[in-house]
């Protein structure tokens, strides 16, 4: 996942409302947001699950460069 841009969360991918996620073999880069999660956001009572992933130069204005988790 390369190269994306939010503007509000989840530059690369966002999770959320009880949404539920598995990412494997992966790559996130140079992806960015406004907000938190330049990689990727996941809050909001989701879940998220990420094996054997990789976060290069992803940003974030908010918190959470490559990744953001907050719970409730």
């Amino acid at each position: 996942i390369t190269g994306n841009r939010a503007s509000a969360a989840g530059g690369g991918v966002e999770v959320i409302l009880e949404g539920s996620l598995a990412i494997t073999d992966s790559s996130f880069v140079n992806n960015s947001t406004d907000g938190d999660g330049g990689g990727v956001s996941a809050t909001a009572k989701s879940r998220l699950t990420i094996t054997r992933g990789t976060f290069t130069s992803n940003v974030a204005l908010g918190d959470g460069g490559g990744l953001y988790v907050a719970t409730e």
